[in-house]
């Protein structure tokens, strides 16, 4: 009698084909080993730029336009003061930081058109050589006869010492914001400010300076994902950059920093990552690794390695907002979406994750900076347009706090 073997349907085949697929999958991914850090921090302190002066709160301090900050970007000078926008009350101000976490608000100066021409100054930065300058870029211009150029740019300004420079909490005081001149003590009108404008851009991001000498200057322009680097003349030295997410391009460049030995350190916000430059001048010789055929420019952005991938876990990161060197060259990235910050070595590996504790426990940090005694300062703030699951007020954002390591 003939044997008729069973014929297996080729749909079974590919199904159990799959689920193989599925199971090795699965099991690749449990293997996964995310990286555990090396360092820990703790909050020192912080203090809010939150309350109002009639009912200031437990730790807090400035000038709260309108009852509530938008702080948006931070800087520390070359006394040791920490600069901060607010681009609510298009203010500057600047505090005097204590050891444990506190200030002492000391001066704020007006951005020239302020609310009624819709201009804001975004980012800060100290300029090096000159104690008395700064950089910032403005978040949308109008002209306004000529004392600032149309169209958005960065300036390179002249920071005047306001007079009588006063903590806003002075016993005694209890209303220092008036409808009339001089409005508040330690107020000061920017005149004639421009010393240099850097312009070619539609929307200026974050701005930088080279720590040493600090005569380079880089902005990124967040709607083209581009970077141009200046020197302090306003001359064009290198570009570089663009839209999309291959190495050495951008989906919004939101923050940048300026690092020992020419090493540029880019948030790069839609792309989930950061990515590291090295400033070198421009290869002539074809067979240089970092020659780029037809670019002119005297310096290049020659891109290095890529720091963290879209995720939550140790090491990975979501829409992070800036990110800042230390003086050896360590890099730490406000980690915004996961309300953390993360420190990484030079090479991209892992150091610390911070997340703070208690009252001081990181929600939405903007803005990252680190002092000379190398401990963290993180603008903590939730900002008007990032959509959240739940209601919340304004004035429950923007502090700052510090921290150390252990």
């Amino acid at each position: 009698m003939r044997q008729i073997k069973p014929k297996i349907n080729q749909y079974v085949i590919v199904s159990l084909f799959a689920a193989v697929v599925i199971l090795l999958s699965a099991a690749a991914c449990d293997s996964v080993v995310y990286p555990e850090p090396t360092e820990s921090y703790s909050v020192v302190g912080g203090f809010e730029l939150t309350a109002t002066v009639d009912e200031p709160g437990p730790h807090s301090i400035g000038l709260a336009e309108h009852d509530y900050w938008y702080p948006y970007s931070m800087d520390i000078d070359q006394s040791g003061n920490l600069l901060v926008t607010n681009i609510r009350g298009a203010f500057l101000e600047r505090f005097e930081l204590h050891e444990d976490g506190g200030a002492e608000w000391t001066a704020y100066w007006a951005w020239g058109r302020g609310r009624e021409e819709h201009c804001y100054p975004l980012f800060v930065t100290n300029y090096g050589p000159d104690p008395d300058i700064v950089v910032v870029s403005e978040a949308y211009s109008l002209d306004t006869g000529g004392q600032f150029p149309e169209g958005a740019s960065a300036y390179y300004l002249l920071l005047p010492e306001p007079e009588l420079p006063v903590s806003p909490w002075r016993p005694g005081w209890n209303y220092i914001y008036t409808s009339e001149p001089p409005f508040k003590h330690g107020y000061q009108e920017w005149e004639n400010p421009v010393l240099q404008q850097y312009s070619n851009m539609y929307q200026p991001g974050d701005v930088t300076t080279e720590p040493v000498p600090g005569t380079m200057i880089v902005v990124s322009d967040t709607s083209s994902g581009m970077l141009r680097l200046f020197n302090s003349l306003g001359t064009l030295l290198a570009e570089g950059g663009g839209m999309g997410d291959q190495e050495g391009v951008f989906r919004l460049p939101l923050g940048i920093d300026y690092g020992p030995d020419q090493m540029l350190a880019v948030a790069d916000t839609w792309n989930h990552r950061v990515q590291l430059f090295e400033i070198i001048d421009t290869p002539t010789d074809e067979d240089h690794p970092d020659y780029v055929p037809g670019y002119d420019k005297q310096k290049l952005f020659a891109y290095r390695r890529t720091i963290g991938a879209f995720g939550a876990h140790n090491g990975e990161l979501s829409a992070p907002y800036s990110v800042c060197f230390d003086t050896t060259g360590n890099v730490y990235v406000a980690d915004t979406r996961n309300a953390r910050v993360q420190k990484y070595d030079g090479e991209g590996n892992l150091l610390a994750v911070i997340y703070g504790e208690g009252e001081w426990r990181l929600r939405m940090p903007l803005d990252v900076a680190v002092d000379d005694n190398g401990d963290l300062l993180v603008l903590d703030a939730f900002i008007w347009y990032e959509p959240w699951e739940r209601d919340f007020e304004p004035d429950e954002g923007a502090r700052i706090i510090r921290f150390r390591r252990n």
